[in-house]
């Protein structure tokens, strides 16, 4: 619902414990946008011990190889400094909360490059004692302010300055989203999952601070593991957005939706992969559909650290 941008400052890399990069196309289970693939940040849960991590950085820039490129006093030398931190804790009665911050101060090598940012995460979650249930809310926040150009002066003494006032953009965004989810096994030890978001953008100071969007989504999964090792995944999402910019013509609203199965089956050293996804997108008062896309793969692992492999995707 906002510019449809990977806000990689949004990720909370302080609390991740695993980052997973899944090569080939995944636009069934995950929309046309991961055609090549996606990159899966796992955010850590608690262990049987408290744990509470703290760290911090420092940087300055030194004169320039050309020092005519040097526009800075001493005063006004570029840096960089944060400091983040993560506390994990198993709580009483199948309870797990997470907390996680990250502050950054920056002045850029760049005239006019510069970023504030102070982010908060916190994930918790509920075990039932059967194990078969789990439960949770989690949610993320962040303010920031950004500056930067995108064409400077010259290529020599004036590479490192604006070409002009209307060569740089200044940003000033908050963003916000909270996740409730629930995930269930039944007693054929079949997996289902329901996972909501609200998302909420605001670009501060912004006239009648706008403009500022709204997204609302849902997804429902479900996942059959097979005694062959083949998994079944299939499940359907649905989004409802909106947002408001006088630039943009004032209210608009739509909705995107999807349904998906996919199918991976394991056979000695060889991975095949299949699965088809169908879209419907609203915007005002257009309306399209998707005629129904697929993915095919494969995978062969030829040595203990080898694999050759090829998909097939399409998108709409």
């Amino acid at each position: 619902a906002d510019r449809n941008d990977i806000k990689w400052n949004y990720v909370p890399l302080e609390l991740a414990e695993q980052v997973e990069v899944i090569k080939g196309a995944s636009s069934v289970q995950f929309g046309s946008a991961a055609l090549n693939g996606i990159i899966h940040v796992r955010t850590a849960y608690p262990s049987k011990h408290p744990e509470t991590f703290v760290s911090s950085f420092a940087t300055a820039y030194d004169t320039p190889k050309n020092p005519l490129q040097k526009w800075w006093t001493d005063a006004s030398r570029p840096y960089q400094s944060g400091i983040q931190f993560r506390h994990k804790e198993r709580l009483k009665n199948g309870f797990d909360l997470v907390l996680g911050g990250n502050v950054l101060r920056s002045r850029g090598w760049l005239n006019g490059e510069y970023e504030s940012r102070e982010r908060l995460t916190f994930r918790t979650r509920k075990i039932w004692k059967d194990g078969r249930k789990s439960a949770g809310i989690d949610g993320n926040l962040m303010h920031q302010k950004a500056g930067f150009f995108f064409l400077w002066k010259n290529d020599t003494t004036d590479a490192l300055i604006p070409f002009s006032d209307g060569t740089t953009i200044d940003m000033n965004d908050f963003w916000a989203n909270i996740d409730p989810w629930y995930t269930v096994y039944d007693k054929h030890s079949n997996k289902h999952v329901l996972r909501g978001r609200y998302y909420y953008t605001l670009q501060v100071g912004g006239k009648d601070w706008s403009p500022a969007t709204h997204l609302m989504s849902a997804e429902y999964q479900f996942q059959k593991n097979f005694k062959n090792k083949g998994v079944l995944v299939a499940g359907f999402t649905g989004n409802q957005f909106f947002f408001e910019d006088s630039g943009l013509g004032g209210m608009h609203n739509g909705n995107m939706g999807g349904a998906y199965v996919q199918f991976d089956q394991p056979y000695k050293k060889w991975q095949f992969s299949v699965g088809l996804r169908e879209e419907l997108f609203r915007i005002d008062q257009l309306i399209a559909t998707s005629i129904p896309v697929g993915r095919a793969g494969v995978n062969y692992q030829a040595g203990k650290n080898t694999f050759i492999r090829s998909s097939f995707g399409q998108g709409f």
